[in-house]
């Protein structure tokens, strides 16, 4: 079967215990921790495939790369993973988990990249302007990346505007390289 339909019914099943649970936020923060400390830490991907590694030992890993306070639910589920060796899928999990959380939260995250940390009342307008078209909450996260060297570049769910001027001296370049060439 594939990978990522495994891994949506487990990350689905999860949402709803939680949901029932009353934990949801919780468990979003635990998820969210782990998938940072998996694409962060080499090791910590190396260690949960290996299979010397005891899974109780496994088990504690996976706690501390959650943020340390991890809810009876996620760990229930967590042995559950471990027991049916589909721990293979718990990045896959933690990722789809967090989509299916924010679309049932009806939050949008967003990344705004900018070559200096934007201030608070340019982000708080952009908040506004997000939520008053999709109708709900909005986290927006500020990256600084002085590569795009000006100007900024969005990124919501799918979306992505790019106005950043190293991409605008990037198409210029190209239009002259190729109008050279002619």
């Amino acid at each position: 079967m594939n990978r990522g339909i495994i891994a949506k019914r487990y990350a689905r099943t999860l949402l709803s215990f939680s949901v029932e649970k009353g934990v949801e936020d919780a468990v979003y923060e635990n998820m969210s921790n782990l998938c940072e400390s998996y694409l962060e830490v080499k090791e910590f991907r190396n260690a949960l495939l290996t299979p010397i590694l005891p899974d109780s030992k496994k088990t504690g890993l996976i706690e501390t790369a959650c943020g340390g306070a991890v809810s009876d639910e996620l760990k229930r589920f967590l042995i559950l993973l471990l027991k049916q060796n589909r721990v293979y899928l718990l990045h896959s999990i933690a990722f789809i988990f967090i989509e299916l959380y924010n679309k049932y939260k009806n939050m949008s995250i967003c990344r705004l990249t900018t070559a200096q940390p934007a201030s608070e009342e340019v982000i708080n307008n952009l908040k506004v302007l997000v939520s008053t078209k999709t109708g709900g909450s909005v986290k927006i996260k500020n990256i600084v990346n002085s590569n795009i060297i000006g100007g900024f570049v969005f990124e919501m769910n799918y979306l992505r505007l790019d106005a950043s001027l190293s991409t605008q001296l990037a198409t210029i370049k190209r239009e002259l390289t190729s109008q050279h060439s002619i």
